[in-house]
């Protein structure tokens, strides 16, 4: 889409579309979920208005290995380019019994067998506790580019979000998948996302992004990332992942449907443009400069690279909020 006033498309027009894909007989939105899904979202949105520290729950983690390969520069005409291939999201969880931290997301092919892995989520700084072997990131890229890496944590805030959770009508902890499967209708999902600060943050040049390292490597630029020894502070990703996640409205399909768009480990559609539920609620969901680039792009990149769903985007936390009988 060009820079001017964006048009919203709508979700039933987009599940119309799919229906038609796939001749699927019967394929409805289930309208009061969405509603329920605006409501949650709009709670989130307060809870960054007010310096409520719930909001962190939905925030999510942005990884990237400290070394990547040479293909990976060479390969990109851009630094917009490069940074969809050597960035992930994800998130960060601590466990209840042990204390422990782990990232689960996306992982990059780009990144170098036994580098260490630099994650940051809500502002808070984190190194993978051991660098991730060349076999073990092969096998989550074949897994569909999702794997678990064990941290250690190198400065954040004292007390920790861990992200939310999602709950059936019952009020039993599970997976929105499972849910969702179930259900013969196709319900909204908020993607929460950083992809957008990412690619529109400094550095914008691939010189100043990555420099040459040993071994047909190049090692991400210690203004990003830091020290891998400490003293974050100053890294500008740390900054980054501090800031409110864009929201993606996408799509998620039951299970026939899913598998017949070849959705079955990921069933969700979004698209890369504004939907219209999102800009009738922007500025109740999202801060408003996200809601000012969706009308009307910016003077650094177009539209249709402002927001455009990316690999980066792999991994990015899933949200969701069901309706039920009478009650969200």
């Amino acid at each position: 889409m060009a820079v001017g006033t964006a048009a919203g498309i709508s979700l039933s027009s987009i599940l119309s579309t799919i229906g038609g894909i796939i001749e699927a007989i019967s394929v409805s939105l289930d309208i009061a979920q969405q509603q329920c899904e605006m409501i949650s979202l709009k709670e989130y949105y307060k809870y960054k208005i007010e310096g409520n520290k719930k909001m962190y729950e939905i925030y999510p983690a942005i990884a990237v290995a400290e070394r990547i390969s040479a293909v990976a520069v060479s390969n990109s005409s851009s630094a917009y380019e490069l940074k969809t291939k050597i960035f992930r999201q994800g998130i960060v969880i601590k466990t209840e019994d042990t204390g422990e931290y782990y990232y689960i997301g996306g992982i990059s092919p780009v990144w170098i067998g036994g580098s260490n892995i630099a994650v940051y989520q809500g502002g808070a700084a984190f190194r993978g506790s051991v660098k991730l072997p060349a076999k073990a990131r092969d096998i989550f890229i074949s897994n569909g580019g999702i794997g678990i890496i064990p941290l250690k944590r190198v400065s954040a805030q004292i007390e920790w979000y861990n992200p939310a959770r999602f709950k059936s009508c019952q009020g039993l902890l599970g997976t929105i998948w499972d849910y969702i499967t179930t259900i013969g209708v196709a319900s909204v999902v908020a993607i929460a996302s950083l992809a957008s600060e990412i690619t529109l943050s400094s550095p914008r040049s691939i010189d100043d992004l990555v420099y040459p390292g040993s071994g047909g490597s190049y090692y991400v630029s210690k203004t990003l990332i830091g020290s891998s020894l400490g003293g974050e502070r100053s890294d500008e990703l740390r900054t980054t992942s501090d800031q409110y996640p864009f929201i993606y409205l996408a799509l998620a399909l039951f299970k026939q449907v899913a598998s017949g768009l070849g959705l079955s480990n990921y069933p969700a559609v979004t698209v890369n443009g504004p939907i219209d539920v999102a800009l009738n609620n922007c500025n109740q969901i999202m801060p408003s400069e996200y809601c000012t680039r969706i009308a009307v792009g910016t003077v650094f990149q177009p539209f249709t690279l402002d927001f455009k769903f990316n690999d980066i985007d792999i991994g990015a936390p899933v949200f969701s909020r069901q309706f039920c009988a009478t009650y969200c």
